[in-house]
């Protein structure tokens, strides 16, 4: 079948046309709009820039910029299309109003971003319990009014914690490792898996539709194999999985199997040392491959404006050699019009990278899209010790995090442990500890030790000398080490005592002291004194 010459366009594209509201308001014809930008991108907030002829200096004033038209909060909706049978690209809020003076000229710049850019404002810091990640972003999307259509996801979290972040980048996080895109339309956010065996919304032909071009293919970011492994303390082994072949058609000649030839790479490993389920760890390698299979041809492709085709649609490329031609996966769509001509460029392919990566590229954490990670240590609260999977944790709130909730389930780095042996030493019910995480991820805290304050002083009193060391519990039984005194001494509340000195050993009881055996033998190398008020031997 043939590919079309031409873009489908409602209209004959010879004449653009095109309007803007604000608040629902026509702006005038005679605003003088020079030219403006409209941006639709996966994983991203749709923006438009619009740039207007404004500034008189004559008059010694701007007035477009005096105007409601276009100050922050208003809504402003573009519509573009041919011959007056316009479509609406983008709606949402002024974001930025600013008036430039150069040389030559004076303008008015207005940026704008979809509703959604409200998840994005401020960092924010909570904890879930048995949640899954849909609803994560069900529940963040909600508390913003915004429209949604979220696809299930299947991975139940007994815990998790989103710690000092964007609402937008903890819900971008958290469905990147399980293979979902994000798509935002005029307020509505789209959350679902990529559907890569869609027909192509436009077919596109050099020597014909296409105006600008350029695509590149990378054999480092093809892997034969991905495989994710995690620590199972219960089993006290390493679990793996590996991530399966994403289906997909795929343009150009060159397999991905084939371009993971060319380095070689047995295993491209996704190492995480918390403990994550099977389901997880399976979603982890499988997004992990579909990002590698979407990196596997990039680049853009600019046609006459079209407003049909959307971030997430394919495209088909004909006439670009075997290597590029087939259909390809929509990452981006960027609509311009300036002097009177209206051009769409899409940006095709995708990063391998993680979303993580594009928020702090330098963490080691982002590498395996762990984050937003944690840097550094965390205060926190004890709420629990009685663990209900019998994990020997103890339950700990973030009080940074949440200080209304219970927390989360930690387990402890103590002096000694093994099977059946080992110190065990619990914090109480609202001691202070201190907390760490496993890789940096909030997920897989570790309790590294417990603190003392004012509010919390210790049981023996600090000097200069140092000479005293030693453990009281709850109850005031003691073992107090001395090295001034070189002394051991053992005691508890009711007043019985053991004390080790270097004059010998001492016990005291408060009231009887009881020796039992079956049989005692009392040896001395000088005098043997026994006293009481009554000294009976049978």
């Amino acid at each position: 079948m043939a590919v079309a010459r031409t873009i489908p366009t409602s209209q004959i594209p010879d004449v653009v046309t095109f309007t803007i509201l604000s608040d629902g308001e026509e702006i005038p014809a005679s605003v003088p709009i020079r030219n403006f930008i409209i941006q639709r991108e996966v994983n991203k907030i749709p923006f438009a820039k619009i740039s207007i002829s404004d500034g008189d200096p004559s008059a010694e004033t701007f007035p477009v910029s005096n105007e409601e038209y276009f100050i922050p909060g208003k809504e402003i909706e573009i519509r573009l299309g041919y011959r007056s049978d316009n479509s609406t690209l983008f709606k949402g809020l002024v974001i930025k109003h600013s008036n430039r003076i150069s040389n030559l000229s004076a303008e008015l710049n207005i940026e704008c971003r979809d509703k959604a850019v409200k998840l994005t404002s401020g960092r924010k810091s909570r904890h879930y319990e048995d949640i899954t990640d849909s609803d994560i972003a069900e529940e963040l999307t909600d508390q913003y009014g915004l429209d949604k259509e979220i696809e299930s996801s299947s991975v139940q979290h007994k815990e998790l914690i989103q710690y000092n972040t964007t609402d937008w980048d903890f819900i971008l996080s958290r469905i990147d490792l399980i293979g979902m895109i994000c798509l935002v339309e005029d307020g509505k956010i789209i959350i679902k898996k990529p559907d890569l065996t869609s027909s192509p919304v436009l077919d596109l032909l050099f020597g014909a539709t296409i105006l600008d071009f350029t695509a590149e293919m990378d054999a480092r970011n093809q892997y034969s194999e991905v495989k994710s492994l995690s620590w199972d303390y219960s089993n006290q082994e390493v679990i793996e999985d590996t991530g399966d072949e994403p289906e997909m058609e795929n343009a150009g000649n060159i397999s991905s199997a084939d371009l993971a030839d060319v380095i070689g790479l047995e295993s491209y490993d996704l190492i995480n040392s918390g403990k994550l389920s099977n389901e997880e760890l399976k979603e982890f390698a499988n997004s992990k491959m579909l990002k590698s299979r979407l990196s596997r041809i990039r680049g853009k492709v600019r046609f006459q404006g079209f407003p049909d085709v959307k971030p997430g649609d394919i495209i088909s490329l004909n006439g670009v050699g075997d290597r590029f031609n087939g259909p390809v996966f929509a990452s981006s769509v960027r609509h311009e019009f300036a002097a009177g001509n209206w051009t769409t460029e899409v940006i095709f392919g995708m990063s391998e990278r993680w979303f993580a990566e594009n928020i702090d590229q330098y963490n080691i954490s982002a590498k395996d899209g762990r984050l937003p990670a944690v840097q550094g240590l965390e205060t926190g609260i004890v709420t629990d010790l009685e663990d209900p999977e019998g994990e020997n944790r103890v339950k700990v709130k973030l009080p940074v995090v949440s200080s209304s909730e219970d927390g989360i389930w930690m387990r402890i780095a103590t002096l000694d442990a093994g099977s059946n042996r080992g110190t065990f030493f619990l914090p109480e019910i609202d001691d202070e500890v201190i907390v760490g995480f496993i890789s940096n991820d909030p997920h897989h805290p570790v309790i590294l030790g417990m603190l003392h304050s004012s509010a919390k002083p210790a049981p023996l009193t600090a000097s200069n000398s140092n000479d005293e060391k030693g453990y009281v519990s709850r109850a005031q039984t003691k073992m107090i080490f001395d090295d001034g005194q070189k002394t051991l001494t053992i005691e508890d509340a009711s007043g019985n005592k053991m004390k080790f000195e270097s004059g010998g050993i001492t016990i005291e009881s408060s009231t009887v002291l009881n020796l039992k055996a079956a049989s005692i033998k009392i040896e001395a190398s000088g005098p043997t004194e026994i006293k009481g008020a009554v000294v009976k031997i049978n």
